[in-house]
């Protein structure tokens, strides 16, 4: 059920692919929107085992040798590095054919909705098959009886009454979310998409919500101690898209570094340090007289604020400074 829930997600986008193709009057949509999927997830499915493995090397190779990076179980895969890796290997194959079949249209802005939905179905694959009988993707149990239906919760299929909750659709119903907003956009203002980098902003505010998600699963295989390797990656490429922004903006400026320029670089690395303080209360809580879950999750949604603004003031500035996308 969890591979039809895939196969799914990779028809509709592919469908939705191709639409958004025609509606730009780009040449061949069909052959573009079948290749860039293709493309997408064979380099997704790459890059999500080589992260996984990598971030946990110390303790897979002992064990496994180089046949780690071959063992198909759905737990030793990095969800970052499978987004990641989509991005990536449709933003190269976009790149070969841009000027010989897409014309002037932005294939890669207009990609990210779908990639986003992509995503979500993903997540949503989690609530079947192994997944389910893992409890794979849940947070904390549920007390209380009103929350235990799906999809709020997941049931335990062990131990019937049992009830988790499901953080897998929050991560598909935002990343849903952020799809149809990104379209909505992209009907509004033509050059969200044909003149600007409307895909590497929905890369980081999927990044960003993911920090959060990922601090509320209960079972993470992919972990170092008390640090999420999830959570480290997303980090990395929030501040990693706000440093592009800035490096880009202040090119076609012709100006020299300076604080001006460092202040939203500045403000992601106050941030993210932040959340690690925060994730470290929430691991050991005695460290910090004992602090509750609810203040702790709070000071987080402060750091998560922090960097959208950062993101926000960089992103303006490139907007204003450096029409060029890439």
């Amino acid at each position: 059920m969890t591979f039809m829930v895939y196969l799914a997600g990779l028809v509709l986008t592919t469908l939705l692919f191709r639409y958004r193709l025609r509606l730009c009057r780009s040449e061949r949509p069909w052959l573009t929107a079948v290749l860039t999927q293709v493309c997408a997830v064979f380099l997704g499915v790459i890059l999500s085992k080589t992260v996984f493995v990598l971030c946990q090397l110390p303790r897979l190779w002992p064990l496994y040798g180089f046949a780690c990076f071959i063992q198909t179980d759905i737990n030793q895969f990095s969800f970052t590095g499978l987004a990641f890796g989509m991005m990536l290997g449709a933003r190269l194959f976009l790149s070969l054919i841009d000027s010989t079949s897409t014309g002037t249209v932005d294939t890669v802005n207009l990609y990210a909705p779908c990639w986003a939905i992509m995503l979500a179905f993903v997540r949503f694959g989690e609530h079947f098959g192994e997944h389910a009988a893992q409890l794979y993707g849940v947070g904390s149990m549920v007390e209380d009886p009103a929350h235990m239906f799906f999809p709020v919760a997941q049931a335990n299929p062990a131990y019937p009454g049992e009830w988790f909750y499901a953080v897998f659709m929050l991560e598909c119903f935002f990343a849903l979310l952020a799809a149809v907003v990104t379209m909505i956009i992209h009907r509004i203002d033509r050059q969200s998409w044909d003149k600007r980098f409307s895909a590497e902003r929905l890369a980081f505010y999927l990044a960003l919500f993911q920090i959060f998600c990922q601090s509320l699963r209960a079972n993470d295989p992919n972990k170092w101690l008390f640090v999420r390797a999830e959570q480290v990656l997303c980090a990395a490429v929030c501040l990693g898209l706000v440093l592009r922004y800035t490096h880009l903006t202040r090119k076609a400026k012709n100006e020299a570094f300076s604080f001006y320029w460092f202040l939203p670089t500045l403000g992601m690395i106050v941030a993210i340090l932040l959340l690690v303080l925060v994730e470290l209360a929430l691991d050991k809580p005695y460290y910090f007289n004992d602090i509750s879950r609810g203040v702790c999750y709070g000071i987080m949604g402060g750091g998560l604020l922090i960097m959208a603004v950062m993101e926000f003031i960089a992103a303006a500035r490139r907007t204003r400074y450096a029409l060029r996308k890439y």
